[in-house]
C-alpha cells in the first residue's frame, strides 16, 4: 500500500509500527498462515520464526522502528480479515484490477 492508503486504513488498524519501508501490524498469533500476498511477509513462530523489535510506546519517530498507532488497551491487535482485505484492494487496485474482475 502506498502511504494514502495506509493513512485511510490506519485509523481503523490496532498498533503498528514502522521502519524504513516496512509496516509491522500485530495480529493475532496464526490468523495470516494462509495468506499469500503480493507484499505482504507474515512474521511468526516455527522453523522460520522472525523477530522484530518492539520501541518503547513512546517512541513515535525513526530513525529505526517506531510506532505509527502505539499499543493501548482498546487498540492492540488489528483484526486480521480486515487488514487482509486492505492488504489485497490495494494490491488489486496497483495491478489495475477492478472489484469483481478478479479471476
Amino acid at each position: 500500500m502506498d502511504r494514502p492508503q495506509i493513512a485511510h486504513v490506519a485509523k481503523a488498524m490496532g498498533a503498528h509500527g514502522h521502519d524504513r519501508a516496512r509496516l509491522y501490524f500485530l495480529i493475532p498469533s496464526g490468523t495470516a498462515a494462509g495468506w499469500n500476498l503480493r507484499y505482504a511477509d507474515v512474521l511468526g513462530d516455527g522453523p522460520q520464526a522472525v523477530f522484530v523489535g518492539v520501541p518503547p510506546v513512546s517512541r513515535r519517530e525513526g530513525p529505526g522502528v517506531h510506532w505509527c498507532v502505539p499499543p493501548q488497551r482498546d487498540q492492540y491487535l488489528t483484526d486480521s480479515v480486515f487488514l487482509y482485505e486492505a492488504l489485497r484492494a490495494a494490491t488489486l487496485a496497483e495491478l489495475g484490477v477492478q472489484p469483481g474482475d478478479e479471476r
